[in-house]
């Protein structure tokens, strides 16, 4: 006999179907990527807050605050009259530049990993790219103009880690004035940028870095490191870029946004014009560095 009719089932037998139904949809969810993302989201945010909270309880949290808010805010793009364009790959490892920016003899990229579709454009036009990373054996991209050693980039020489400064010098000779950097070296930029020579800031015609580990900044130790970072960059280059990269959630402490992951474009003064604003953010040509996860904007 057919199966009666809604309103003449018995009300237990539509709970237990709409229980099962349920219990279908909550599984297909369960193993689904956005269900991973939600929970390792939860499980970073909860560790970030962790290592905040023990920074912030070592001093006084009304004056780290001030602090960390003021790093955020100097962080914030600078608009330029010139038009940025992409370049790279179209999730990870992509960047925004003007086009001046990539008129360059040579660029120095620590920290390859798997993705070369930046350093790939340049090559692509006869720009000579010298690629360093001890964590892989190879460049990801078969380019004739990639020039790749086995090693890290630090502020020191040691067997595994080339010095930052002698490396660019043991390509390049001092006469080659128009450079670019970009680097992505999981933390060891706090070491790599104080120790760039003078000279080096200002050949780079943009220096594009991932600052990791941002919530440090209510720690005052960390904070003063990352302020004399952004003193160096300012002197000779315009932050015009700012991108929170989303393999890591941002946390709320004492109100105030903290991004851990977030990526920097600079461009050499003498390259644009700026226009006495912020720049507008997220920029219509920024893209999800994991596709997958929830994408942040990066506000201070």
């Amino acid at each position: 006999t057919p199966y009666p009719p809604p309103d003449r089932v018995p009300a237990r037998h539509r709970v237990i179907a709409v229980f099962r139904a349920k219990h279908r949809r909550f599984r297909r969810w369960w193993r689904s990527k956005p269900a991973f993302d939600f929970l390792y989201r939860r499980i970073l945010q909860k560790r970030f807050m962790d290592d905040v909270q023990r920074w912030s309880s070592q001093a006084d949290s009304v004056t780290e605050r001030r602090l960390a808010n003021d790093l955020m805010k100097r962080l914030r793009p600078k608009e330029i009259a010139e038009e940025l364009q992409r370049i790279g790959g179209a999730y990870d490892g992509g960047y925004l530049l003007p086009q001046g920016a990539t008129e360059v003899d040579a660029i120095f990229s620590p920290g390859v990993g798997y993705e070369a579709g930046f350093e790939a454009w340049f090559a692509s036009r006869n720009v000579p790219c010298f690629l360093a990373d001890a964590s892989v054996d190879r460049a990801p991209l078969d380019y004739k103009n990639f020039n790749f050693i086995k090693k890290f980039v630090g502020a020191a020489e040691t067997d595994d880690t080339v010095e930052i400064n002698s490396w660019i010098e043991t390509y390049v000779t001092t006469s080659c004035s128009e450079l670019g950097l970009q680097m992505d070296i999981d933390g060891g930029e706090y070491e790599v940028l104080p120790a760039i020579t003078k000279d080096n800031y200002a050949r780079f015609r943009f220096i594009i870095t991932e600052f990791h580990s941002l919530h440090r900044v209510v720690d005052r130790t960390f904070a003063e490191k990352l302020t004399n970072i952004l003193d160096l960059i300012d002197k000779t280059h315009v932050i015009a870029h700012t991108h929170a990269n989303n393999s890591a959630p941002p946390i709320t402490w004492n109100g105030l946004r903290l991004f851990p992951t977030v990526e920097i474009v600079a461009v050499r003064k003498d390259l644009v014009t700026e226009t006495g604003r912020y720049a507008e953010i997220p920029h219509a040509l920024d893209e999800k560095n994991v596709p997958f996860r929830r994408d942040w904007t990066f506000v201070a």
